[in-house]
Parts: C-alpha cells; sequence; structure tokens
C-alpha cells in the first residue's frame, strides 16, 4: 500500500465483504483512526460508488455521542477515516449473559443512535451486535451502517451478509414496509441474544436440523408468522419488567405490535436519562469479564433458560429422536411431556409422526407411536388412521402406557369453512363478529381466533387488529360444544379494496390470465386483472371499454385491488426517476439527479400534485436525496413542468 501524507495504515483489524478495516493513524493531528478501505471491485462501478460517497458524506455531516463518527472521505483510495472503537457487543453476543444494567444502558444508547437517524431520514439498516461498538469511555456507538448492502444491491435484493437480525419485513413484503421500525426489530433481537446468553439459539428448535444452510435457516424463521421468540419472563429470571418488556416490544414481528419509534421504547426504559446523555454506566462493565462467573443473578438466568425452555420446545424436540417408548441408545432421557394440544401442521404417515402448531407459535414434532388411538370429538365411536388426519385439524394428544411402550390417544376437531363479512373486530378480546349475509339485520355470530390463528389480508399474512368491518371473509372454525358457544377460529381469509399508486412495468401473461406489473420506486408488484377491471385513461371513458393491453409502460396508475385489480385510473405523461439534490421554493423548481448520475432542473407547475410516502406534501417537505417518481410535460422550450411527483425518504 503506497503511502499517505496524512494517513497511515499501521494493523489489519477486520475484514468483511465489503471492506478491509485497519488500525491506523492521523499524522496531522496525532491520533489514532480507523481506516475502511472498500474492495478493488466496488471501485469500479463509478455509479454505485457515487451512491456510497454521498450517502457516507451525509453520514459524515451528522455528529453524536451514539453514533460512529465519520472523519473524513479520500476517494481516489476508497478510504473511510473514521473514529478508533476498542470493541463491539460481538464479543458477548453468544457467550456468558451480559449484565443487565450494562445492557440496559447499551440498549438505550443505541436507541438514542436511532432515534437521531430515523428523525434525519436515515434506516440504519445493519444493527447487530458486532455493529454495537465500545468507545473509550465505554459508550455504545452505532457503526458500519448498511452502506455496503445499499450499495451492492442496486436491484433492491437486501438479502446479503447476515440475516440473523434481519427484521421479517426485509425479507418478507407480507410484514410491511422496510423503515425505521426494521432497525428497532434488530436492535431487540440482538438485544435478547446478549441477555440470553450461550443459550439463545436454544430457543430456535429445528435451526441446525438437516445440514440446513445457517444463512437461510435464518431467514425463514424471520419470515415464518408463526415462529416467534418466547416471552422472556417464561425462559429467564432475574430479569427487570421494563427490560423485558422493551426488548420483547422491540422483536414483535408484526409492526403493529412493534414500537414506532426509538423514543417510545427509550420511556419506557427506567434509566437515568444523565447516565444515557453522558454515556457512563449505572452499574455493571461493558466489557466482558475474562472468566465467567457461575453465581449470581446470571447463573440464574442461565439455569432457568435450560430448564424451563427444556420442558417445553426441547422436550418435544427429544422426541423426534427418541423411540415411541422413550427410550435411546446413550445419554440421559428428555423428559417426556404428558400431554400436548395444538393444529396439525403436517403428517407423516410412514414414520407415524406429525408437526404440532402449538399455542405458543412454535412448530414441533411429535411421535405418535403405534398405534395411536385417534378418533373425532364429534364421533367417538369410530377411530381413525394417522394417514387420515388433515393439515389444520385441532388435536389433543395425551401419552400413556401400555405393554411397557408409549401409547397415544389423539382427539382430533375437524375444522370447518364458512364466509361472509365482518360486523365487528373486539381486538383486545380476539373476537370478530360475522354476518353471513350482508342485508340488513342479519345475526352476528361472534366467532374467537386462537392465539395462533392465520390471518391473512388479501393474500398477505397480517395480523388479527389489522382486521376491519366490511372486509369480505372465509372463516375456518372449530364446531362450537354447544349452539350459543363461540366458534374457535384457526384461519380467517379477508378481501379488502385497497387503493395503490404506482407506474405500469408491463403487462404479462399470468396463468393463462393478465397482470399488471406494478412499480412504485423499483419495487415491482404483481397483480392479476379482474375480467370485470374498469379501465380508463386520462379521464376519457372510451367505447369500446379499454382492456389492460391498452395500458403502456411508464403510465402513472392509481389502481382499486384485492386480490385482483377491478379499478384503473391511468395518466399518460413522460417519466423520470432519480433523487432530490436541490429545492428552490421561491422559483418553483426541483434541481434532480438522475439514477445514470445526470442532473436535470424541473419547473413544478402550480396544480402539481406532491406525495411523500403516500400521503400529500409541499415542495417544502422535499429534502435532499429523496427519492422520485416524476410525471412532467415537456414543453418545446424551456424546463419540463412537472405534473407529479411521488417522493419517498431515504431507506
Amino acid at each position: 500500500m503506497d503511502p499517505h501524507p496524512r494517513y497511515q495504515p499501521v494493523e489489519k483489524i477486520a475484514s468483511g465483504s465489503f471492506a478491509t478495516v485497519y488500525r491506523g493513524k492521523d499524522l496531522e493531528l496525532g491520533r489514532e483512526v480507523a481506516i475502511k478501505q472498500i474492495h478493488e471491485q466496488y471501485l469500479s462501478d463509478p455509479e454505485q460508488l457515487e451512491r456510497y460517497w454521498a450517502e457516507a458524506q451525509l453520514l459524515a455531516s451528522f455528529q453524536h455521542p451514539n453514533i460512529v463518527t465519520i472523519y473524513d472521505l479520500v476517494r481516489d483510495r476508497g478510504w473511510l477515516i473514521m473514529e478508533l472503537m476498542q470493541s463491539d457487543l460481538s464479543r458477548v453476543a453468544g457467550k456468558r449473559p451480559m449484565d443487565v444494567n450494562a445492557l440496559r444502558t447499551a440498549l438505550a444508547h443505541c436507541l438514542r443512535a436511532l432515534k437521531f437517524l430515523h428523525a434525519h431520514g436515515i434506516v440504519h439498516g445493519d444493527v447487530k451486535p458486532s455493529n454495537m461498538m465500545i468507545d473509550r469511555r465505554r459508550r455504545v456507538k452505532l457503526g458500519d451502517f448498511g452502506l455496503a448492502r445499499r450499495v451492492s444491491d442496486e436491484q433492491g435484493s437486501l438479502i446479503k451478509g447476515t440475516t440473523k437480525y434481519m427484521a421479517p419485513e426485509v425479507v418478507s413484503d407480507e410484514f410491511g414496509e422496510v423503515g425505521p421500525a426494521s432497525d428497532l426489530y434488530s436492535l431487540g433481537f440482538a438485544a435478547y441474544e446478549l441477555l440470553a446468553g450461550e443459550h439463545f439459539e436454544e430457543l430456535f428448535p429445528g435451526l441446525n436440523t438437516g445440514g440446513r444452510d445457517r444463512q437461510m435457516a435464518w431467514m425463514m424463521w424471520h419470515a415464518a408468522p408463526d415462529r416467534r421468540l418466547p416471552e422472556i419472563s417464561r425462559v429467564l429470571a432475574d430479569v427487570p419488567p421494563d427490560l423485558a418488556q422493551t426488548i420483547q416490544k422491540l422483536c414483535a414481528k408484526p409492526q403493529s405490535e412493534r414500537y414506532e419509534t426509538a423514543d417510545q421504547a427509550l420511556s419506557d426504559l427506567n434509566i437515568d436519562v444523565k447516565i444515557v446523555k453522558t454515556g457512563e454506566e449505572s452499574s455493571g462493565s461493558l466489557k466482558r469479564p475474562e472468566q465467567p462467573v457461575e453465581n449470581g443473578p446470571d447463573r440464574k438466568r442461565r439455569m432457568l433458560l435450560i430448564g424451563a425452555f427444556a420442558t417445553s420446545a426441547i422436550a418435544s424436540l427429544a422426541m423426534l429422536f427418541m423411540g415411541p417408548s422413550g427410550g435411546s441408545n446413550s445419554g440421559p432421557q428428555a423428559p417426556q411431556v404428558a400431554r400436548r394440544e395444538g393444529i396439525v401442521h403436517d403428517v407423516r404417515r410412514e414414520s407415524m409422526e406429525i408437526d404440532l402448531l402449538t399455542p405458543e407459535g412454535a412448530v414441533v414434532p411429535i411421535k405418535l407411536g403405534k398405534e395411536p388411538k385417534i378418533r373425532q370429538k364429534e364421533n367417538q365411536q369410530e377411530y381413525m388412521s394417522v394417514a387420515a388426519l388433515k393439515k389444520g385439524d385441532r388435536v389433543e394428544i395425551s401419552f400413556g402406557e401400555s405393554k411397557g411402550e408409549t401409547r397415544a390417544t389423539v382427539e382430533v376437531s375437524r375444522p370447518v369453512t364458512t364466509t361472509g363479512q365482518i360486523r365487528q373486530v373486539d381486538a383486545q378480546r380476539g373476537v370478530v363478529g360475522i354476518v353471513y349475509s350482508p342485508e340488513a339485520g342479519a345475526e352476528v355470530v361472534e366467532m374467537t381466533a386462537e392465539p395462533t390463528a392465520k390471518i391473512r389480508i388479501n393474500g398477505r399474512n397480517a395480523e388479527f387488529s389489522q382486521l376491519e368491518p366490511d372486509d369480505r371473509v372465509e372463516v375456518i372454525h372449530l364446531p362450537s360444544k354447544t349452539p350459543d358457544a363461540p366458534r374457535t377460529t384457526i384461519e380467517i381469509s379477508a378481501l379488502r379494496t385497497l387503493h395503490t399508486k404506482g407506474y405500469v412495468a408491463g403487462i404479462i401473461d399470468q396463468e393463462g390470465k393478465p397482470a399488471l406489473r406494478l412499480d412504485r420506486f423499483g419495487k415491482i408488484e404483481t397483480l392479476p386483472f379482474s375480467g370485470k377491471c374498469v379501465i380508463h385513461v386520462d379521464g376519457i371513458e372510451s367505447e369500446p371499454a379499454l382492456q389492460p393491453a391498452d395500458l403502456k409502460p411508464d403510465d402513472r396508475v392509481e389502481i382499486a385491488h384485492d386480490v385482483e385489480v377491478t379499478e384503473v385510473h391511468a395518466t399518460r405523461h413522460p417519466r423520470a426517476t432519480g433523487a432530490v439534490m436541490a429545492v428552490d421554493i421561491p422559483a418553483r423548481e426541483l434541481l434532480v439527479r438522475s439514477n445514470d448520475g445526470k442532473e436535470t432542473r424541473y419547473a413544478v407547475a402550480a396544480d402539481c400534485r406532491i406525495e411523500l410516502d403516500g400521503k400529500p406534501a409541499q415542495l417544502d417537505d422535499l429534502k435532499k436525496f429523496y427519492k422520485l417518481e416524476l410525471s412532467y410535460d415537456a414543453p418545446p422550450t424551456g424546463p419540463a413542468s412537472l405534473r407529479v411527483i411521488d417522493a419517498q425518504k431515504t431507506q
């Protein structure tokens, strides 16, 4: 490496897929620094590199006590010159449980950093223990932003690097949009791991089975709505309630159950504001002791984790590897579970096994053994075979001994399907009122949703609290024990008319039907057209009626849809995309840098429609680097005049 007149690399301290980090010296100021050198392959793409420098320059303008400071950029070498940190929390993660007071303070420091970033329209994108860094004053600072991921994944794929701490919405858009709440989830997940210590991964049955790729296994876990971390109070002892509740809410999979802002999470933590602001510790240390201490609260937390969790998920897993009698060839026996209940998730008749979705939301394998007794509750006279069980059956399983062998007795409640319309939703009680006929005065039938009930709205996973009156629903429920008793619901599929805006990316054939490829800031969604879809272009009704094939790429469209597009209103103007570089309010002009790096100045028409993140906005709401989708008129002379501005905050 050729000498630099100011910065001198001393030794390599870390290396990743995007860059190598060196301990270095600032010869001009006489201080130690970190030098992050981008790998050569990323320096050869000017467009991607320009985006990287633009984001790095923006971050360098921020000064916050809980964010690693970027001192300088050396573009010709691909260097970021940054504050040198002493350690990071990955040295604790997966080892002994972290002291609760130190963890509370570290969590507060990270929340303060996220509060600051989110207020400036920045999503970190890669919160994890190795990016929760410790400085000389033992303050925790967020560093190593997801710049590499955003630069190297221009096509929109975010599945690179570790998937262990990714928010569900990063993996699957069924959980909503990626945004500030995604950082909060990653922080909560990392905090749970630091709290649990070396037994954290025991909370994820089956993660390592069958030689599964761990990156893919984590991604599948985060994307599965029925897989959730257990309540901290159930698996860990001596965790202060404020810390347990805050972490639990941070890493809730549904965004509706998660904190909306870092400030909300901070307000729930019982912590001295002066300590958080100065970065000093209330008690405990962020440094990991060289030798674990085998007594005290940390040891108790470890023991409860082993004991309590072993009697649930671990004990259930043990049944997968043990014979029906509960014996094994060697080693101690795991405890048997005498009774189980839940929903059949899968049936393997050859091995006499089922996968059971438990009330806690875990999917566990259950061996039924030889000749299990299986019968429907509604018909106690006839027995069934394992092969007759179906996915979705509600079962209660008890185990007993017969001739030295374990025998399973299974009582089955088989669900039925009904259709109707929601009249009322009581999210607190988990009760929904449904009418089978839309006529006025129709009888409202109450149905109680199981905690593990699968909810889908327009074909996407959702939460019970997201259901609304007038949703059209298909409900799968268990028969009620008496005519007046509420039905127990295990699945609700709702249809709701939504209104969405975007641009036509194309019309394709999907299983013999035309489908719209809708482009929203580079994110493509495909929706089939209803056979009765009504289409208007520029507000004009046409005879004969317009067909999907009459829509053209780059038409701006507002569509009504559930699982199919039922109505389209299109406007036809030239289209441009890019990012805000400058806003001239008095002149009503907008300077835009396109994706190919070209800068263009647009006039903003007096009647121009402006939307920011899907909501009406004003010209002065637009900030530098916000993403743009533009519809404009191109006069013979002078700048193009914008008709519609769709803007999105930088993520």
